[in-house]
C-alpha cells in the first residue's frame, strides 16, 4: 500500500478507479470521499460496482456512505493496488444480421382538405373498419342498426355498433351509425363495471352497445370495445435487444447533452459494469418515437429556450450524435410534433430537405408517425403520442403520469388518435389510416415526457420519457418530465429493463 501525496492526485486516482468500472461519481460523492481518511479504494470500487449491477452509471454520496459503513473502516486513508486489465468488449449483436420488415409506412397523402364531405367520408371509413373488427368478435353477433333497434318491442335486448357523437353526461350520450342516430342512457343503478366503462368513453369512439329497448329509448346494459385479442406475442429466435427512447429535443437549451453522451457511450460498451456492458452488446435496434429535434416556432417564446436556432442545423447536430451509435445497430426514427414535417396524422417521414444528414447514416430508417415495423419478428406499433393529450383532457383516469393506462385505452379502442377535432390534427382526405388493424407485440410512444412501461393483454407498452429537462414553458403548463431514462427490450423474451442516467449534476 502506498500513501498518495496531494489532494489532486487522490482525486485523479478516485475518478480513474471508478471510471475503469464504467462508473462516474456525482460531485458531492467525490467531495465526500476526499474528506475521508484511509480506506481500500479497490475494495470500495468493487463493492459499489457489484451493488450497482449495471443499473446506474452515476454513484451518489449515499451509496458511498453505505459501502464504507459495510467495511467498518471508514476512517482509513485512500490506498490502491494495481488492477488487472479488463476484458475486451465484444458486442454480441455485431455478428447478427438486421431483420427489419416495414409493415406500415405512410409516405405520401393527398393535400388536406377542409371540405365537410371529405371529413364525413373519413369518419365513415373509420366506422366501417372498426365495425368489421367488432363483428369479428365472438361476443358480438346479431347486431341491429340503430333504426332497427328502436323499432323492437319493449324489453327486447339488442346489440348495436355505433360511434359516439356527443356526451351530454356520464349517463346520456348521442350515438350514430351509417343508418341513423339515437340517444343511449346509462341507468343510475348500473353496475360499477359498466359505470367505469362509461366514464372512459369519449366522442368518435366506436363500440358495440348492448341495450334494452323501452319505449323506443335505448337503455345500455354493457359496452364492448373493439380491443386487441390476448394471444401469444411474437418473440425473436435470437438473443437481441431493442432500445426504446423518444423526445430528444436536440437544439433545445434544455437538451441533456451530457446524459445523452453517456447513453451513446453505453451503446458503444464504453461505460457501465460488466453486466451492463454485456446488455449493451445485445442491442441490435434503437427506436426513436419522435421529436428528434426541438424545432423552431413550435410554442410561444420558444426562441428563448433553444440553443440551435436553425432547424436544419438542429438536424445536422442530431446526425452528428446518432452517428456515434455503432453501425451494427439499426436506428428507426419516426417524427413528432416538433419535427419538420406535416403536423396532421399520419405524419410522413421527415423529408430529405431537413433530414438529409440523417438519411446519410446507412443504419437509419426514417418512417411515418404512426408506423408498424417488425424487428426480428417482433411487431412494433410506433407513434409519437400527441393524442395522449386529448385523452388527458377528456377522460378523468388518463393523467400524464399514467401513460400506460391511456396507451392501453388506445389499444382497446383500436385507434392511435380516436378523438377528432382535439389538439391532435388529423388528415381527413382519404381513408382512416390510424385504425389499429393489426395487433402489435410492442406499443411505443412518447410526447408527454413521462416515462412509463407496462403491459396490456400481452402487449408491451412503453412511453419512453425524454432527454430534455423541464423547460419554463412546460413548468407553466404543469408538466413534470421524467428525463434521462431509456428502455431496453429483450426481443427473445419481451422482458423490459428501465435504465436511468442521472445526469443533472453534470449538466
Amino acid at each position: 500500500m502506498q500513501r498518495m501525496e496531494g489532494q489532486k492526485e487522490v482525486r485523479r486516482l478516485i475518478v480513474e478507479s471508478f471510471g475503469k468500472k464504467g462508473l462516474a461519481l456525482e460531485a458531492a460523492a467525490l467531495d465526500y470521499l476526499l474528506t475521508k481518511g484511509n480506506f481500500n479504494l479497490v475494495e470500495l470500487v468493487d463493492d459499489v460496482a457489484n451493488r450497482a449491477g449495471g443499473s446506474t452509471l452515476f454513484i451518489t454520496k449515499d451509496m458511498l456512505e453505505g459501502a464504507l459503513l459495510r467495511f467498518g473502516h471508514a476512517e482509513q486513508r485512500v490506498t490502491s493496488v494495481e488492477e488487472p486489465a479488463g476484458a475486451i468488449y465484444v458486442a454480441q449483436a455485431a455478428s447478427i444480421r438486421d431483420d427489419v420488415k416495414v409493415l406500415l409506412n405512410v409516405e405520401e397523402l393527398n393535400r388536406p382538405s377542409d371540405d365537410i364531405e371529405s371529413k364525413k367520408a373519413y369518419l365513415a371509413d373509420r366506422f366501417m373498419k372498426l365495425e368489421g373488427i367488432l363483428r369479428s368478435r365472438l361476443d358480438v353477433s346479431g347486431v341491429y342498426t340503430i333504426p332497427e333497434a328502436r323499432k323492437l318491442p319493449d324489453k327486447a335486448k339488442a346489440k348495436i355498433i355505433a360511434m359516439i357523437l356527443e356526451i351530454r353526461s356520464e349517463s346520456y350520450m348521442l350515438l350514430e351509425d351509417l343508418h341513423g342516430s339515437a340517444y343511449i342512457i346509462i341507468p343510475r343503478k348500473a353496475s360499477e363495471q359498466l359505470r367505469i366503462k362509461a366514464q372512459r368513453l369519449h366522442p368518435d369512439l366506436v363500440a358495440c352497445f348492448e341495450v334494452v329497448v323501452l319505449g323506443g329509448k335505448l337503455i345500455c346494459s354493457d359496452i364492448i370495445l373493439p380491443d386487441i385479442p390476448e394471444v401469444k406475442s411474437n418473440k425473436a429466435s435470437e438473443e437481441v435487444c431493442a432500445v426504446l427512447t423518444s423526445d430528444l429535443h436536440i437544439g433545445s437549451s434544455y437538451f441533456m447533452d451530457a446524459a445523452f453522451g453517456l447513453f451513446l457511450k453505453w451503446l458503444r460498451g464504453e461505460v457501465g459494469g460488466d453486466e451492463s456492458r454485456r446488455l449493451a452488446g445485445k442491442v441490435k435496434y434503437v427506436v426513436i418515437a419522435g421529436d428528434v429535434v426541438d424545432g423552431v416556432g413550435i410554442y410561444p417564446q420558444q426562441e428563448k429556450e433553444i440553443s440551435i436556432r436553425n432547424i436544419k442545423d438542429q438536424y445536422k447536430r442530431a446526425a452528428e450524435l446518432l452517428r456515434q451509435i455503432p453501425d451494427y445497430i439499426h436506428i428507426v426514427i419516426i417524427p413528432g410534433n416538433h419535427d419538420a414535417t406535416r403536423k396532421s396524422l399520419p405524419q410522413p417521414p421527415i423529408p430529405d430537405e431537413y433530414a438529409g444528414p440523417l438519411r446519410e447514416i446507412e443504419n437509419v430508417s426514417l418512417l411515418s408517425n404512426p408506423s408498424l415495423v417488425a424487428l426480428h419478428g417482433v411487431k412494433f406499433l410506433i407513434t409519437h403520442g400527441t393524442s395522449l393529450e386529448d385523452l388527458a383532457n377528456r377522460v378523468p383516469d388518463f393523467h400524464y403520469s399514467h401513460a400506460d393506462i391511456a396507451m392501453s385505452h388506445l389499444l382497446a379502442v383500436r385507434h392511435v388518435a380516436p378523438i377528432y377535432g382535439g389538439r391532435t390534427p388529423i388528415h381527413t382526405d382519404g381513408g382512416d389510416m390510424l385504425v389499429i388493424s393489426e395487433r402489435p407485440d410492442v406499443f411505443h410512444a412518447g410526447h408527454i415526457h413521462s416515462y412509463k412501461v407496462g403491459k396490456y393483454r400481452g402487449v408491451v407498452i412503453a412511453n419512453t420519457g425524454t432527454w430534455q429537462r423541464m423547460t419554463p414553458y412546460q413548468q407553466s403548463l404543469g408538466y413534470v418530465p421524467t428525463p434521462g431514462i431509456f428502455t431496453v427490450l429483450h426481443l427473445d423474451t419481451l422482458n423490459v429493463e428501465s435504465i436511468p442516467i442521472i445526469a443533472e449534476a453534470w449538466q
